[in-house]
């Protein structure tokens, strides 16, 4: 059995994304030169990536204080994501975050386009809530690492 708290995410920890009925298919991006993002999967005739590619960080947005604290030596401590708390998704390889824009995807237009921006260019579209999809947990619950998600 794990230990107490080895399997909850903690912001600033790198996680990947992926669909739950394609299991082999990842969120990624190619980075700083083209915001966009795809789905990625071990076949297909897309040309491969480094797993880096597809790896992204949850940060707390900047009015949810209790996301990190200080330690007494001065280092930073990441607190726990929590079910319902805004969070940011930022791409770990190029530092910009996952964004909303209220156009219609490429792929599927009755959804939205989703690519990478600035903090400054994406202003509140780059805020998600992560929702338990079972309801095993619930609001203010932790996130842990094989929780099924959504992202709103």
């Amino acid at each position: 059995a794990a230990a107490a708290g080895v399997d909850v995410v903690h912001h600033g920890m790198g996680i990947s994304l992926r669909l739950q009925q394609e299991w082999c298919m990842f969120l990624s991006s190619r980075g700083v030169a083209d915001p966009k993002l795809s789905l990625r999967s071990r076949e297909g005739n897309m040309p491969l990536l480094q797993f880096d590619r597809c790896v992204f960080r949850l940060q707390p947005v900047a009015s949810d204080k209790g996301a990190i604290t200080r330690k007494s030596d001065g280092t930073m401590r990441h607190g726990p994501v929590v079910y319902g708390r805004p969070v940011h998704i930022v791409h770990s390889y190029s530092g910009l975050y996952v964004t909303i824009i209220r156009k219609p995807a490429e792929t599927d237009p009755t959804h939205f386009k989703v690519a990478l921006m600035t903090l400054e260019d994406a202003g509140s579209a780059c805020r998600f809530r992560i929702l338990p999809r079972y309801k095993i947990r619930g609001e203010g619950d932790a996130v842990h690492n094989t929780d099924v998600v959504y992202i709103q």
